[in-house]
């Protein structure tokens, strides 16, 4: 059995027959992981059964998301930590059929550059083992951002604004916490996340999950009676320290892969709250950790996080814990790669919003899985490779790396470095573990061979 015929065995869309349709669509959709429709389907018929399926008005993003959303949960309850990552991710179809309808699309940095925002949260393990997606939200912009940045706007309800899908991202860990209630859920978030209604929430409105974000904002502490409210970033770096440590970076735009070498302060604080037309919010108080690289290498901005979170940093070993737990939020940055640049997502030709947003579903699954079996090389590196693969793909993938098809299964990290060695991966001492896009590029090709093996014994077996 295929890991989607368990993965999608809640599937509801109605009808039978278009179950049957669904899985055979993600059979040659997970071999291919091709954009086009008629890349993934042979022949004229298969393709407008495809188109079909997707017209549905049964096919939409939630009915996709649902099974895959149950069996996250069912993986969430069986660990006694789980991170709910949330961030968001701009999809761009600029010059696509989608961008020529009236309302499929909005504008992004400008009028010209059009898509989606695309907001997930996304369920790892402490480890960085990915668990699933548990929710998609998309929305078009009507206007610009900046448009969106003046001051009567931002005094309005945070109900009425864009930055709301953050609340609901805080109140979708609660509901999390409530379905896995032996689980500790912990909301993971950027600084986009660092909303006063959200604190309000995770501190005085307990929904059974933690909170830890990246401070946006340099707030104003109150201090006591009779003194001057003081910025949150001095206050902590005029506390004292809690010791020092080591945090790994990964490589972004303009900053190179390491090790940086940290001071930590942390405190427990009390916020001014800000003023809003529907009234003064109450004060909140909340632990806030603020991490400082001592000596960053030449050219590079140093590491400067000031994270603010419920979880409790009453020892040194605490704070270690809240800064670990932050820094597996690349991993969201990870599935966004995945998805955009392995399962090709902004390629698309669909003409309606509709229609894109349960292949966009089903392509986050695929990114979801792609990421997972990644990762279990360096999480459970000595595990059979049966856990993620197939008799007849453990074969093939030994054939085409040593030249023999091995009789026994070997170890998960030996077989996820073969498959990273076919999809170009060199392997240098230097080059740390294969990442995803390499993975899935040897994944490919392996999949085309077995293909090529099926047609072979077929034909053969068809001449005899």
């Amino acid at each position: 059995m295929a890991w989607y015929d368990e993965e999608f065995a809640a599937i509801t869309l109605g009808d039978q027959r278009r179950h049957r349709r669904f899985f055979r669509l993600i059979a040659a959709w997970w071999t291919r992981l091709s954009p086009s429709i008629a890349g993934l389907c042979d022949g004229w018929a298969e393709q407008m059964a495809a188109y079909r399926f997707f017209a549905s008005r049964r096919v939409t993003l939630a009915a996709i998301l649902h099974p895959h959303r149950h069996q996250t949960v069912a993986r969430v309850a069986r660990e006694p930590v789980v991170l709910l990552v949330q961030d968001t991710t701009e999809l761009v179809y600029e010059g696509k059929p989608i961008a020529r309808g009236s309302g499929e699309v909005g504008p992004l940095n400008t009028f010209r550059r059009v898509g989606l925002q695309a907001h997930l949260q996304y369920a790892l393990t402490p480890v960085r083992q990915p668990l699933g997606v548990l929710k998609i939200a998309l929305w078009a912009r009507e206007t610009l951002q900046h448009k969106m940045q003046t001051r009567a706007h931002k005094q309005q309800p945070l109900s009425t604004k864009e930055s709301y899908r953050w609340y609901q991202g805080f109140r979708t860990a609660g509901a999390l916490a409530r379905l896995a209630p032996a689980t500790q859920i912990i909301s993971v978030a950027d600084r986009e996340g660092d909303i006063y209604e959200v604190l309000v929430a995770a501190c005085q409105r307990p929904t059974g999950a933690q909170l830890l974000v990246r401070a946006c904002q340099d707030r104003a502490v109150v201090l006591g009676r009779g003194q001057r409210p003081q910025s949150l970033k001095l206050h902590l770096a005029l506390s004292p320290s809690v010791g020092s440590a080591t945090v790994t970076v990964p490589a972004g735009p303009g900053r190179t892969a390491r090790t940086a070498q940290v001071v930590i302060h942390a405190q427990a604080v009390t916020f001014r709250p800000p003023e809003r037309r529907t009234g003064k919010l109450p004060p909140v108080t909340i632990n806030a950790v603020l991490v400082r690289e001592v000596a960053p290498p030449t050219g590079e901005a140093p590491l400067d996080w000031l994270l603010l979170t419920t979880l409790p940093i009453t020892s040194r070993q605490a704070v270690e814990l809240v800064i670990r737990y932050y820094a597996c939020r690349w991993e969201i940055e990870i599935l966004f790669r995945l998805w955009k640049s392995g399962c090709h997502v902004e390629a698309f030709q669909w003409q309606t919003r509709h229609k894109l947003a349960a292949t966009l579903a089903l392509c986050a699954v695929f990114a979801w899985r792609l990421h997972a079996v990644s990762r279990l090389g360096q999480t459970q590196p000595e595990a059979p490779c049966t856990l993620a693969f197939t008799e007849t793909e453990w074969r093939v993938i030994g054939l085409l790396a040593t030249g023999s098809a091995p009789t026994d299964p070997p170890p998960m990290a030996t077989l996820l470095l073969w498959v990273a060695h076919l999809g170009g991966f060199a392997g240098r001492r230097a080059d740390g573990p294969p990442g995803p896009l390499v993975l899935m590029r040897g994944w490919l090709r392996i999949q085309e061979a077995i293909r090529l093996q099926y047609l072979l014994t077929k034909g053969t077996a068809r001449c005899v």
